[in-house]
């Protein structure tokens, strides 16, 4: 039966996508966000879902002429010198062949990504992309906030099998980056749909409690900086911090011991073997762009890698951080393309708040690039110490940024065009007759 839902939910919609590619973009985010095919142990479990859903999308763009735009915004082409370094990479990798499957999976995610920038257009569509993306991970930070709730926190919370957030530390990220995409839908419905915003606000503290309940220490440290951006953007700061006080000393009542103790490692790295293994990763990493132009490629967590340049050949693990692993695998230069992408990312977002607060109509835009920014800072922050550069949820939120900039340039030249029809046409953008001379006003 689960396995019939899933089929539904996924495969159900792509007939409508082969007329509007943007509904199969939804399927694509949600399919690859929540991995719904993962909850099943029947012949759903296997079925290339995200495949069926990229094909309708290609198809539908070729063969409709549903609204879409040319990806020549700064982040797109950010994005594609990044995908083309990477391949330059793939090309000098240290280990070419165990590093296919991931080169793979990485360019899939990015060509997504720039044709989301291409097919996500209309305010409708950008709103869709929002829900579904925060839905999709919602409704696994909530089960996550209950399972927490209910076990007292004794247990650590996982995210979808197979998934880039199947590891408890990186589902904390997750779960901490939609709790400002929650608050922004929820104030959307409030007036309209007073009880389903409730729940939506409701989700919020299980969130954060989902987050909490994987015992990840870079969550902590996420969680510290959502909240504190979180205040610096509210118009209800003083209220924010009386609720966080508030419930500070709920929470730290509510956590087991074994949870503390794990939070006091940050304080003393020194001497915790999970931090030192970090660590460790880091110096190899620098180490070797420092010594390839190119990176390693992917496949670098390996013995004879870190034999090379590690201080200490013995523990070879992953990168544990976004900005070292793209550092080593893709050398200073994807370094500086992944940089780019969120510096510009953030500076459109900042644009989008400040324009989109002077039009009425899209001021909602201006509160939803500002929750952008929050969910950001939570990725920044807490991606530090997770190796989650190539997650696809920080990716789609750069498409919403790009395509509210868009659509807010694009109403804006409307608008400045609207004086000069008026003088040669007599009418305005929206069809209203202006008064001339042979038609004297009342």
């Amino acid at each position: 039966m689960r396995d019939i839902l899933v089929c539904l939910m996924t495969l159900g919609p792509l007939p409508y996508a082969l007329a509007h590619p943007w509904v199969g973009m939804m399927v694509w985010v949600f399919v690859s966000l929540l991995n719904p095919h993962r909850y099943t142990w029947g012949f759903a479990n296997g079925m290339p879902l995200a495949a069926a859903a990229a094909a309708a999308i290609f198809a539908g763009i070729v063969f409709t002429r549903d609204e879409r735009r040319a990806p020549t915004s700064a982040p797109a082409i950010i994005l594609i010198l990044l995908s083309l370094w990477i391949c330059v990479t793939q090309a000098f990798a240290i280990f070419p062949e165990p590093s296919i499957p991931m080169l793979s999976r990485v360019l899939k995610i990015y060509l997504l990504t720039v044709v989301a920038m291409c097919v996500i257009v209309t305010p409708k569509q950008i709103r869709s992309m929002v829900w579904v993306m925060t839905l999709s991970i919602l409704v696994l930070s909530a089960k996550g906030g209950l399972f927490t709730l209910l076990s007292a926190g004794a247990y650590r919370v996982w995210g979808p099998p197979e998934s880039f957030i199947e590891d408890n530390n990186s589902f904390a990220l997750a779960a901490l980056m939609v709790v400002p995409l929650t608050i922004f839908l929820a104030g959307e419905i409030r007036e309209r749909h007073k009880w389903w915003s409730r729940v939506l606000i409701g989700c919020v503290p299980l969130s954060i409690l989902s987050a909490l309940g994987s015992h990840s220490r870079g969550a902590l440290l996420a969680m510290l900086a959502m909240l504190a951006f979180l205040i610096a953007k509210s118009r209800k700061k003083f209220m924010l911090i009386v609720l966080v006080i508030a419930a500070a000393p709920a929470v730290i009542a509510f956590l087991p011991q074994e949870w503390f103790a794990r939070m006091e490692t940050i304080e003393t790295y020194q001497q915790d073997a999970s931090a030192q293994g970090r660590l460790n990763s880091w110096h190899m990493a620098f180490n070797l762009a420092k010594d390839r132009i190119t990176g390693g490629g992917f496949a670098l967590a390996n013995r004879a890698v870190f034999e090379m340049y590690a201080p200490d050949p013995t523990i070879p693990l992953a990168a544990h951080s976004i900005y070292f692993q793209v550092l080593g695998e893709h050398g200073f230069i994807g370094l500086f393309l992944f940089l780019s992408l969120w510096f510009v990312t953030w500076r459109q977002a900042k644009w989008v708040a400040r324009n989109a607060s002077s039009m009425p109509e899209l001021a909602w835009m201006a509160n939803l690039a500002s929750m952008i920014q929050v969910s950001l800072i939570a990725y920044l922050a807490g991606g530090a110490f997770l190796s989650m550069s190539y997650w696809d949820m920080p990716y789609y939120e750069v498409v919403v940024v790009v395509a509210m900039r868009r659509h807010i340039m694009e109403r804006q030249a409307a608008l400045a065009r609207e004086p000069f029809a008026q003088q040669i046409g007599g009418t305005s953008s929206i069809g209203t007759t202006t008064p001339t001379s042979s038609q004297p006003a009342a």
